[in-house]
């Protein structure tokens, strides 16, 4: 009887062992710990884990002055950190700050909630530059804490030539998510 206790304590005991397990994800603040990274998405068909360029969740500053930090927060997902490629950029108008989806395209360039893709890989048969302009897709908002300041959804879209709305898709981006705090100080 007391080899069947020693048994059953050590089986146990193996048993609640395995189950426990620890959060190496402490680099990345996440709610629920839900994801290692601020941004995946599938660019034709290929699964992409993005961070910003500085290998974290924080949303940056933005450079462009069409886009100015007092009316947007920039979620940019580079894959490979700073000098890595490809990269998106969502861009959130900060009266859009609430649970939607923001449909995209060519027109909301500059002027509303946008996504756009660079991929310094693209070049021409003359070894220029290929520039995409997204034609479609949308960004959706699923959890916002304006205390926390954390930012979650999910987004696609296309992107084609720069300025040819009849050229070949350039790029198809599915699956796409996000997980971001912004106004970080």
């Amino acid at each position: 009887m007391k080899l069947l206790n020693k048994v059953l304590t050590l089986a146990l005991l193996s048993l609640a062992l395995i189950s426990c397990s620890s959060d190496d994800n402490n680099n990345i603040i996440s709610p629920n710990n839900q994801s290692t990274y601020a941004m995946t998405a599938k660019i034709n068909g290929v699964l992409h884990t993005m961070n910003n360029p500085f290998n974290t969740n924080e949303a940056t500053s933005s450079i462009w002055s069409y886009y100015p930090n007092d009316e947007y927060i920039q979620l940019m997902g580079r894959y490979g950190g700073v000098v890595g490629n490809p990269e998106i950029t969502l861009w959130i108008k900060r009266t859009d700050l609430v649970i939607g989806t923001y449909n995209v395209g060519v027109d909301t360039n500059g002027t509303s909630t946008h996504i756009d893709i660079i991929d310094n890989s693209n070049f021409e048969a003359d070894n220029s530059p290929i520039y995409e302009d997204t034609t479609s897709g949308s960004i959706t908002i699923t959890a916002i804490d304006t205390q926390t300041k954390i930012i979650q959804g999910t987004f696609e879209f296309k992107a084609r030539k720069e300025s040819s709305i009849n050229s070949e898709l350039v790029h198809d981006i599915t699956e796409g998510t996000f997980n971001y705090r912004y106004d970080v100080e």
